[in-house]
């Protein structure tokens, strides 16, 4: 049986792996000119881990 970690470790490296998959089909683009923005948002998160418990907050 495999523990917590060795179980994230198998996510990471599948949810890596699809990742990896969509970046060959994906063609990025701007469709927006810089001139246009008027207004930019930004979403900043804290991470840490206590007594072997992740958190994050936003």
């Amino acid at each position: 049986m495999k523990n917590k970690k060795e179980k994230s470790n198998d996510l990471e490296v599948y949810y890596t792996k699809i990742q990896l998959d969509f970046a060959d089909k994906i063609e990025l683009f701007d469709k927006i000119k810089p001139e246009d923005i008027k207004t930019i948002s930004g979403i900043d998160l804290t991470y840490w881990r206590e007594k072997g418990t992740d958190y994050a907050v936003c």
